[in-house]
């Protein structure tokens, strides 16, 4: 026996149609469509519950996709640093931090080296990952 029901209207301006089907030997299938048919029409779907777990799958979800894409800005970002420290040595660069002004800059490596051993205290070199963004990279 197959029966079917058509949802209210989603967020989506689309219906959920559900097929309900009950399978049973062939010699009983007369005496049971009475009992079969009156237990479809009285089934009806608890649309909070229904929409309780929709809400829960979808923040799952979002939940995801958001981990996701921060995942990927992540490898992004340790990326463009990678990239930019890759064209700091091509260019002979170096991303030097100065203590005293808090602050980054990109000098020679021949400067950098000399700052760095002239005042190691106020003048370090910058791994990548310390790149600070817009500034460094």
């Amino acid at each position: 026996m197959i029966d079917f029901g058509i949802g209210p209207l989603d967020n989506f301006g689309g219906y959920t149609i559900f097929l309900y089907t009950i399978s049973f030997p062939q010699p009983i299938a007369q005496q049971s469509q009475a009992t079969v048919t009156a237990i479809f029409h009285s089934y009806k779907v608890n649309q909070d519950v229904a929409q309780a777990e929709i809400r829960a799958h979808t923040q799952k979800v979002q939940q995801f996709t958001d981990s996701t894409v921060g995942d990927m800005r992540r490898r992004q970002d340790a990326q463009d640093r990678q990239f930019q420290a890759f064209d700091n040595n091509l260019l002979d660069r170096t991303v030097i931090r100065d203590t005293d002004l808090n602050g980054h800059g990109t000098v020679s490596n021949d400067l950098a080296d000399a700052l760095v051993e002239a005042n190691p205290n106020r003048f370090q070199e910058v791994p990548p990952s310390e790149y600070v963004k817009g500034i460094d990279y």
